[in-house]
């Protein structure tokens, strides 16, 4: 709506907008977070495409993916996937959907990456930024990431030339008093905050909004306002530029003066079969809606005091007005002698009337009795007694000195009608999808309908980001229009010339009087979705043509249409096609209840807001704040149900699966330890799956298992338990409860062998569903060999056991395979082991899967604290 208020009489585009969307996929995003904030992407993807502004999508996590590229591409554009568990049919879906389903939400939150692909991609931010060109970054997240250092987005941001808009959603804060929070969450849910705030604040200072869980139902509005308020801003700041005088007179000297796009013939440049326009079965719902007749009134009374100049607009159509014609008639000629051709088309143009004969039928019955009956007589017969007078009768009685006396002229015969018509199609980058679907459906059976009553002169024109026509007063409606207009069809490119196809057809209608002498009324009926670049500035131009007798009707099919309530004085919008006929019926007899798509269902037009259960409120704000939840189903009933859809698959939903398996020193020396793993064990699984559930409510599969290992030669050398899955954990507390501290002769442990039948567990291999897989290592002595002793410790093996891998194999095996590795560290023998370990996973960047847990060797229970602490800081950094 705030488009309609300002005017453009340019045909020239000013400031443009591209956007990128970059939403969190970590595991943290799962449930009502991840799908509130698709409901914001759907409702902001969808205003875009409306205003026909560039946009993409990204999904950030470990992965940075591209779900869509900056530009103007359909939702409804076919996107293959390479899914190896979809079947062929399943290769291929609409690109809306694949968005959707791309979010998994089982990755960890890296932004800061994020934005580096977004500054350096082609398909994204990676090229050179106009002049005109105002670019933003939105970017919804709940995690604090380790990539907190500003410079890090600063950089990224002023290499994309744009500026980052970001939205956290944070932990519910609980009040005081609250009982059903713990103190741990309290001081979790308080420090969260006071992380995101700093963050948010350094790295987009400016455009910030925190969210908290208990207040998702807001998110969709507080993102749409602070959009709106950006790029309102936006505006004000570049029209208020200072602009170099030389290039206005050179552009002014360039147009010339001129508001419009000239019409050009859709001339074919190649004869060729045509095939048999189609398109998936489309589940219309819907009802139909019309303009009111006082509102109506209201408009061109203020349309009447609008300052209209279209004098070298109209003398410069005029002048190629021939020319244009010439052209056209000379493509129809043209394919005339192409008779194989053209037989084709033939039986196209017969499916086509059989394909759509039901709609034809439904429009030719509103057409003949309603929209455009048949008024004018066929024959004339002169007579005694009349109304008009007939000059070859008068001649006639005055030469017979009045012998002859039929002077009168009575119209006789069946009427029939005459009308100047034009039909234009919208072909915009706006209109993809059902709505142009179903209105090229429409333009096909209005075309026949009106064949079929008699009115074969007609004019169709199609418009997106220039003006062509198809069809001129010249031309029938046979096989070669067929031709032409069926290779026409297609969107057409990323501005919409509405007001320049409503003069050009405006133009046209006056011309053809002076051809076939038709003088009837004037008909525009253009099938658009009412989105005009140039705003108001309609308003001007169907006032002109009204001026000029001319009645334009705005037609919007299908449910994103609703821009031509906006657009136009007469307008009609069939959310279901099959409703047109009855559509066009209440608009020639001017029946309206005034209702118009958009309106809230809540709006009490005497007075306040009321809500469902009759509560008035005095301000839309209010019916925001306490009935968000269903006025919002109630205006994206269709999107919420494909978002649910969407996210009934476990995929999106399936909570995130903890693997850990302990790896003990179970010699004589680690009794302490053994006792404290047997203790504290249970308390470990627990706290993990309860941190999980209350910080970042997200389910989690727990799967734990154990390697008890002593020394090479020792009778009881390994003892092991494979995975055990909660809450069937029994037997894994049993098996370290049966353990005995024994063994070990030299300094130095089967550490190799310990991990090297951990690797030999049923670690979980499926990459589509991420699991968290950890290795504990307990123990106070590093293995044999000097990569592990240092070369000083009492070592029977130096150069490594006869059975089991070299730790360097086992560690790259660990690392590769992706696992974490978390090493005990409280005896002092350990040191050179642990520094050797940790050079390997940082010769590869992957030092954060190694990670030091600090005992202290005279208090077990540290076991407990210090595991718990680091096997949820990895969940939290690696997968929230």
């Amino acid at each position: 709506q705030k488009q309609y208020g300002k005017q453009q009489t340019t045909p020239n585009d000013d400031l443009q907008f591209e956007f990128i969307f970059c939403v969190d996929n970590s595991g943290s995003m799962s449930g009502k977070k991840i799908r509130e904030a698709l409901n914001t992407l759907v409702i902001l993807i969808e205003t875009f495409h409306r205003l026909e502004w560039k946009f993409g999508v990204v999904r950030f996590g470990a992965e940075q993916k591209i779900l869509k590229p900056l530009g103007h591409e359909s939702m409804y554009s076919t996107v293959s996937t390479t899914s190896s568990t979809q079947s062929v049919q399943q290769a291929a879906i609409a690109r809306g959907q694949y968005i959707l389903e791309s979010f998994t939400t089982d990755e960890k939150t890296l932004p800061a990456t994020a934005l580096k692909q977004i500054a350096t991609n082609k398909d994204l931010y990676g090229t050179q930024i106009k002049p005109n060109v105002k670019r933003y970054i939105v970017m919804i997240t709940d995690g604090i990431s380790s990539q907190d250092e500003t410079d890090m987005y600063t950089n990224q941001l002023r290499q994309a030339n744009a500026d980052l808009y970001v939205v956290c959603i944070i932990p519910e804060k609980p009040k005081d008093d609250d009982a059903k929070f713990s103190n741990e969450y309290k001081q979790f849910a308080i420090e969260h905050e006071r992380k995101a705030n700093d963050f948010i604040r350094r790295i987009a200072p400016e455009r910030n909004r925190l969210i908290e869980t208990g207040q998702l139902d807001n998110l969709t509005k507080e993102v749409v306002n602070d959009l709106f308020h950006m790029i309102e801003q936006s505006i004000v700041l570049y029209t208020s530029r200072p602009v170099d005088p030389s290039k206005i007179s050179m552009a002014l000297s360039t147009n010339d003066g001129l508001k419009f796009h000239p019409m050009i013939p859709f001339v074919l440049s190649d004869v060729k079969d045509i095939t048999l326009w189609g398109h998936g079965a489309i589940p219309y719902i819907g009802q139909f809606y019309v303009n009111d007749a006082q509102e109506k009134l209201k408009q061109q009374t203020f349309q009447q005091q609008i300052n209209m100049n279209f004098t070298s607009d109209s003398d410069e159509y005029i002048k190629h007005f021939d020319e244009t014609l010439d052209a056209l008639e000379k493509s129809y000629s043209n394919l005339e002698l192409h008779d194989a051709v053209l037989a084709q088309t033939d039986r196209i143009l017969q499916q086509t009337e059989q394909q759509f004969d039901e709609y034809i039928s439904e429009l030719v019955r509103a057409m003949e009795d309603y929209v455009l009956p048949a008024y004018k007589p066929t024959q004339s017969l002169p007579d005694t007694r009349g109304s008009r007078l007939y000059i070859p009768g008068i001649v006639k009685f005055i030469c017979t000195q009045g012998q002859y006396n039929r002077i009168y002229l009575n119209q006789i015969g069946s009427q029939k009608p005459e009308y100047r018509i034009a039909l234009l199609l919208d072909q915009s980058v706006s209109m993809t999808g059902p709505t142009y679907f179903a209105s090229v459906d429409i333009l096909l059976s209005m075309c026949a309908a009106l064949n079929r009553i008699g009115i074969e002169d007609f004019n169709v024109l199609t418009f997106g980001r220039r003006v062509e026509l198809i069809k001129s007063y010249k031309q029938k409606y046979d096989r070669s229009f067929i031709h032409h207009l069926t290779n026409s069809l297609k969107i057409d490119g990323e501005t919409t010339l509405l007001c320049d196809a409503i003069f050009a057809a405006t133009e046209l209608l006056q011309q053809q009087a002076s051809y076939n002498n038709n003088h009837g009324p004037m008909f525009i009926f253009a099938l658009t979705d009412g989105y005009d670049k140039r705003g108001s500035f309609i308003q001007t131009v169907i006032a002109y043509a009204e001026q000029r007798s001319v009645t334009v009707i705005g037609i919007g099919v299908g449910l994103e249409a609703t821009g031509v309530s906006l657009a136009f004085n007469d307008w009609i919008i069939a959310q279901n096609p099959r409703l047109l006929s009855d559509a066009l019926i209440n608009w020639s007899n001017e029946q309206s209840n005034g209702e118009k798509p958009y309106e809230s269902p809540y709006i009490d037009k005497t007075t306040d807001f009321q809500g469902e259960d009759g509560k008035k409120y005095s301000t839309t704000d209010d019916v925001w704040n306490e009935e968000m939840k269903t006025h919002f189903d109630a205006i994206t009933q269709s999107t919420k149900r494909t978002i649910d859809l969407t996210f009934s698959n476990n995929t999106h939903s399936s909570p995130l699966t903890v693997e850990i398996c302990f790896v003990m020193d179970c010699t004589g020396s680690m009794g302490r330890w053994i006792a404290a793993c047997k203790q504290h064990i249970k308390a470990i699984a627990d706290g993990i799956q309860k941190e999980m559930k209350e910080k970042y409510d997200k389910d989690s599969v727990l799967r734990m298992a154990f390697v008890a290992y002593r020394d090479y030669g020792d009778s009881n050398r390994f003892d092991v338990i494979d995975f055990h899955q909660t809450p069937n954990l029994a037997p894994v507390e049993a098996k370290i409860a049966s353990q005995q501290a024994s063994g070990g002769a030299d300094e130095c442990e089967d550490v190799q062998g310990g991990f090297d039948k951990a690797l030999k567990l049923s670690w979980t291999k499926d990459k589509s569903s991420r699991a968290a897989q950890i290795l504990v290592w307990v123990a106070d002595a590093p293995g044999h060999t000097p990569f592990c002793s240092g070369g000083t410790a009492g070592d029977s093996h130096p150069g490594g056991l006869p059975d089991v891998p070299r730790m360097e194999t086992l560690v790259e095996e660990i690392k590769n395979r992706g696992y974490f590795l978390l090493l005990s560290d409280f005896t002092a023998n350990v040191q050179a082991m642990l520094r050797n370990i940790e050079a390997i996973f940082q010769r590869d960047g992957k030092q954060n899967q190694v990670k030091r847990v600090k005992l202290n060797n005279a208090d077990t229970s540290t076991l407990l604290k210090e595991v718990m602490q680091q096997v949820n800081t990895i969940i939290a950094s690696e997968f929230m």
